[in-house]
């Protein structure tokens, strides 16, 4: 099971609520199906970890607080599923996040293996969950069609599966809706099937307004040539190369400006994210998964990124469309291997991790007709396997085409982008070459690097019976994928209760050697405490 470090949060619970105050609105939900989750434990500290709160009820099916100005610390637990760590900030305005937890055991019906026996050759496979939106509850009987009234209906777990008729020779697009009595019918306009390929839905019916997601979206330039920097950042600030644990999506976005927010693992926000920017029927050409692979890097790195140097340092890292990449409301199987496959895998520099930019075709974009880059903000790269390719994009760094033709060894075409062209001359290469071939160049000479976790294994103390204005050695168990310095963190409180007690000037940063090892720090029991029985609370975070 892949973890990563998690953040040290102490509890205190508040007393009343304080005037002038901003109300924060949060929904646990599952990723892989949608349900509404019910967490052991939701906390939020201000980021000094003095004042801090354990949510316990819902209101309206929400977990909601009122809190003043200041930065906040976040982190939700629940049985079975990854943690979530994150922070924001309360800035006279509302905070709303729907928080998405990944199951650490997968779903049977969603099982890669499951899956794929059961796809066809003349057909796309569709499934997945639909809900409600508010209570975040399983929808029966909810109808999915396309205009040739080809449909399935839910189960009573939301769930549905169907097939599509889709053919290699013929791009074919279709309109899907999603239909209940009472509530609005949600379409999605313009999706585009391929034979041999799946694509899993994670649906939510609203008993509003209807909503319309454009798929038809693959490939394509955004809305601005340079979006939110109108000069490539050549020579990023520097990052470190400490992975996150999770990403946070501004959502209902016009332009980078979001409304409200959703948290993400980085994993499971690139599920959603290459599907929308790559075919994932690439994957069924031999040797197309290097493609999908490299696509993979440098959306978890571009992403990754903003979570480093966020839009919103208050309220979300990354918008949701074409200003930033485009995150779309299905995952696949191809693309999600894909992830999955390259996991801990960024592009970095000499100053930490990069903004990995990347577009649809690259070629003749400044530098000529066989080579990608622009000449001026992205250096020439000789690129023949995309000769006399029709420009589609700003030119810097990955050229989407390039890397399934490199990928195949054939010179795939956007006619018929399932299936491999005629042979090219220049042969294959994996992800890596792929990568080193469009990011390695100078002046950028960006590289692969596999980012670092990692995992609280266990805790002890010594003595486990102690006094009050006493000393005790906390020994922990922690693994590390490569040598990292971190903060070692631990909090007591009284059995039963979140009244977290910390020893700040005990919170040691320590270098953790790769693999697994015992490191120790100490913890001094206030002279105040009252006797009784305590919890520990151990955690590794990045400061």
């Amino acid at each position: 099971m892949k973890q990563v470090f998690t953040f040290l949060f102490t509890i205190i619970l508040f007393g009343n609520v304080y005037p002038q105050s901003n109300k924060v609105e949060l929904k646990i939900l599952s990723s892989e199906t949608g349900y509404s989750l019910v967490p052991e434990q939701i906390q939020i500290s201000n980021i000094n970890r003095e004042v801090s709160i354990d949510l316990k009820n819902k209101v309206d099916n929400y977990y909601a607080v009122n809190l003043t100005e200041g930065k906040y610390l976040l982190s939700v637990r629940k049985e079975g599923y990854s943690a979530c760590e994150s922070y924001f900030s309360i800035e006279g305005k509302d905070i709303k996040y729907d928080i998405y937890l990944d199951p650490v055991v997968k779903n049977p019906l969603l099982k890669t293996d499951r899956i794929k026996s059961l796809m066809k050759d003349n057909a796309s496979f569709l499934l997945g969950y639909v809900v409600d939106d508010e209570t975040g509850e399983p929808l029966n009987s909810v109808i999915v069609k396309d205009e040739s009234n080809s449909n399935a209906s839910t189960n009573a777990n939301g769930y549905f599966e169907f097939y599509l008729q889709a053919v290699c020779e013929k791009r074919s697009f279709v309109n899907l809706t999603f239909n209940k009595a009472g509530y609005s019918v949600e379409e999605y306009k313009d999706f585009e099937l391929f034979p041999n390929t799946d694509f899993i839905f994670t649906v939510r019916l609203k008993k509003e307004k209807s909503q319309v997601f454009i798929q038809n979206n693959k490939l394509t330039e955004p809305v601005c040539d340079e979006c939110n920097n109108k000069e490539p950042l050549l020579n990023p600030p520097v990052s470190g190369f400490v992975l996150p644990v999770n990403i946070r999506v501004g959502r209902n976005c016009t332009g980078t400006n979001c409304s409200y927010a959703q948290v993400y693992s980085i994993e499971t926000y690139c599920k959603y994210v290459l599907p929308a920017e790559i075919y994932s029927c690439w994957g069924n050409i031999s040797g197309g998964m290097n493609s999908l692979q490299a696509c993979a890097v440098a959306v978890r790195t571009y992403g990754v990124y903003y979570v480093y140097n966020p839009i919103n340092p208050s309220l979300y890292d990354i918008c949701d469309n074409t200003y930033c990449q485009y995150m779309g409301n299905v995952t696949s199987n191809n693309t999600n291997n894909a992830v999955d496959n390259t996991f801990r895998n960024i592009l970095v520099n000499s100053g930490g991790v990069v903004r990995s930019e990347y577009s649809a075709e690259n070629n003749n974009k400044g530098c000529g007709n066989g080579y990608s880059g622009t000449g001026s903000s992205w250096p020439c790269i000789f690129d023949p396997v995309c000769t006399n390719g029709t420009p589609n994009g700003h030119g810097r760094g990955l050229c989407q085409w390039g890397t399934v033709r490199w990928a195949t060894g054939t010179l795939v075409y956007t006619s018929s982008p399932c299936s491999p062209g005629p042979p090219h001359s220049y042969g294959n290469k994996t992800w890596q070459q792929i990568l080193n071939h469009y990011y390695n160049v100078s002046p950028q000479n960006w590289t692969v690097y596999l980012g670092i976790t990692a995992t609280m294994i266990s805790s002890s103390c010594l003595p486990q019976a102690t006094n009050p204005c006493s000393t005790i050695t906390i020994t922990n168990s922690i693994n590390a994928t490569s040598t990292v310095s971190l903060m070692l963190g631990a909090s007591i409180a009284p059995v039963g209760t979140t009244n977290w007690i910390s020893d700040p000037s005990h919170d040691v940063k320590l270098t953790f050697n790769q693999g697994t090892g015992s490191y120790n720090r100490s913890f001094t029991i206030p002279c105040s405490i009252q006797p009784g029985t305590y919890d520990l609370l151990t955690a590794v975070w990045y400061d």
